[in-house]
């Protein structure tokens, strides 16, 4: 029971890493050291805290100028490496993968080398990483289903203008890959 748990987390957590993590070298001017990093952000506490647990270590706010924004969990050295040696072998995104197969041949099994090579200098022979995404509007639960022939749903309410008073009809369009919105 214990090997299965084991591989559950294993694929859970090599499935958030590939989506939303981080394999990087962090570079130390003050020691002329570099290191490998591995970890993840996020806002929900629950899903960091279970990723902090299955890397062995403890979970931390996140802030953005003095305001916290989520929660992110993180190792290096020497216990980046094991963690990566668990992870390495899943990995789907052609970054992270390449990224994370070239860390021991400079690492090996030590957590610290000296060296002056930061992240894109360290990685420059691997694909770049997933460009970083605007965020997507969240479609509402009580859209209609997709329709059949232009490949999206269609919603209509009322909603208060506040410049006029008035109450005025809205039109919610969400557009699928698939099809060009209809008029």
């Amino acid at each position: 029971m214990e090997a299965e748990k084991d591989a559950f987390d294993t694929g859970w957590f090599t499935g958030l890493i590939d989506g939303e993590g981080f394999i990087h070298i962090r570079y130390r001017s003050d020691r002329g050291t570099m290191y490998p990093r591995l970890g993840i952000y996020g806002t929900s506490k629950t899903i960091i805290d279970e990723v902090a647990r299955i890397m062995e270590v403890n979970a931390y706010p996140r802030g953005d100028h003095g305001k916290q924004v989520g929660w992110y969990a993180s190792v290096s050295h020497r216990k980046g490496l094991m963690v990566r040696r668990r992870v390495a072998p899943y990995l789907a995104d052609s970054s992270k993968k390449c990224r994370a197969k070239k860390i021991p041949d400079t690492f090996g099994q030590v957590g610290t080398v000296h060296g002056r090579l930061g992240t894109p200098e360290f990685f420059r022979d691997c694909p770049p990483p997933t460009p970083i995404r605007s965020p997507r509007r969240i479609i509402s639960p009580n859209l209609p289903t997709l329709n059949q022939r232009g490949g999206e749903a269609r919603s209509s309410r009322r909603a208060h203008n506040p410049q006029t008073g008035d109450r005025v009809k809205t039109r919610t369009v969400v557009q699928t890959v698939s099809g060009k919105p209809d008029a």
